[in-house]
């Protein structure tokens, strides 16, 4: 095999050299793994909703070569583990710190969206993170009774309490707004309230 080194306009050869190969040539089931592998990978990282295996299934059965006779589970286990690798690298590293988590939310508030409306809040003074849209907030509003659910088992690390408001509308308990509080101090209850009005 050769490789050639060349000017920028393709017209001077600066560099040739020839390499030798020692290993042996790709076999059948190499080339079916490494077919489907990046073909999934794609898929994956284009639809991040779908599951891996049913990704893989749905290549399996669109690949034309005929190799995919050649791939055994294990095979189709590295494929797998291949997609979820892909995958990860598109998402933020998860932050080590509080810190780290308010400064993620704080940069990504505007661009997570949902239906084109923001819905992460994120006040980094007060501590405070509000998960919401302005359509929950609009009935927030209209809604004559109001009910506050703190828990403090599930919420997410380097938060202290995970605060659900919901209103009765349509003989149902809806839940509009989602708040991470870093304390459970009356300061901080009062605090949720002015930013949830505001």
């Amino acid at each position: 095999k050769v490789s050639v080194l060349i000017d920028s306009h393709l017209k001077n050869i600066l560099e040739m050299t020839t390499h030798l190969h020692n290993h042996e040539p790709s076999t059948k089931r190499s080339l079916a793994i490494d077919i489907i592998r990046s073909s999934s990978k794609k898929k994956a990282t284009e639809q991040t909703h779908e599951k891996p295996n049913k990704i893989i299934r749905k290549e399996l059965l669109v690949d034309k070569s005929g190799l995919q006779d050649e791939l055994n589970y294990s095979d189709i286990n590295l494929i797998r583990r291949s997609i979820y690798r892909s995958r990860k690298q598109q998402y933020p590293i998860l932050p080590k710190s509080q810190k780290e988590s308010f400064d993620q939310l704080y940069d990504m508030q505007s661009t997570i969206k949902y239906n084109d409306q923001q819905f992460c809040f994120v006040n980094q003074q007060k501590s405070i993170v509000i998960i919401t849209c302005r359509d929950n907030l609009q009935l927030l509003c209209k809604s004559k009774n109001v009910f506050g659910d703190g828990t403090f088992s599930y919420c997410p690390k380097f938060f202290c309490q995970l605060y659900t408001l919901h209103v009765y509308t349509y003989n149902y308990y809806i839940p509009v707004a989602y708040i991470f509080l870093t304390s459970k101090s009356k300061n901080n209850y009062l605090n949720m309230w002015f930013e949830i009005s505001t």
